[in-house]
């Protein structure tokens, strides 16, 4: 499995892109922990889709689950599973700005999995936080501090990433949809591939403990 880490602070727009990726893939609940869903399967560019966290609710999202710990045991178990072969989608904005458990599953399995970072401005941000809050009739006054102390921290673990050799991927915030669909688009591609070459040596060893050749694949 490939993974695909969405960052960004409070408006910048990760739950938006979750939410049409839930769609465009026609995901359903996979995985509950008692009434709590802990994440959906859907079928992305022909690829097996899974995304963390749940989406019942405004806060959605890895931020749906209790700790960290169980994020990074989801994304483990999944990601090292043999018999699931796709992409890992998940967001959240505890988790935008930390390296720490979840990034150390991230870094074990580097060559497949994903730090996209959204570019959006912080005065960008703020605004869509307060609309998001006028909408489901919270009209009480808005402190942006905590806005504005997360923004630069996402910045910052952004560097930290590149420094200690995660994969890193860009995402302009007015184009979002269109660049994740993308980065998806040749993370499926990717999975489709490896997964060919897995069927081939199945196939390989089946004809080898048969007693005769296996037939060549062709793809």
């Amino acid at each position: 499995m490939h993974s695909y880490q969405l960052r960004g602070t409070n408006g910048s727009g990760k739950t938006t892109v979750a939410r049409q990726l839930l769609e465009l893939s026609g995901a359903k609940p996979f995985e509950r922990k008692g009434k709590r869903v802990v994440s959906y399967t859907g079928n992305l560019f022909d690829s097996f889709f899974i995304v963390l966290g749940s989406y019942e609710s405004t806060c959605g999202g890895c931020d749906t689950i209790p700790s960290v710990g169980e994020v990074a045991e989801l994304l483990e178990r999944y990601q090292t599973s043999p018999g699931y072969h796709g992409i890992i989608f998940f967001e959240g904005m505890m988790i935008s700005h930390m390296l720490g458990t979840v990034g150390a599953v991230q870094l074990k399995h580097d060559a497949r999995s994903y730090l996209a970072f959204l570019d959006t401005p912080l005065d960008v941000c703020i605004n869509r936080v307060k609309k998001r809050r006028e909408e489901r009739g919270d009209l009480r006054p808005f402190d942006p501090r905590n806005v504005v102390l997360d923004h630069p921290r996402v910045e910052l673990s952004k560097k930290r990433a590149l420094k200690l050799g995660y994969r890193v991927l860009n995402v302009r915030h007015d184009q979002a949809w269109k660049d994740v669909l993308v980065h998806l688009g040749e993370l499926a591609h990717d999975a489709r591939e490896r997964t060919n070459l897995l069927d081939q040596r199945t196939l390989l060893r089946s004809g080898e403990e048969a007693g005769k050749p296996a037939e060549a694949v062709v793809s």
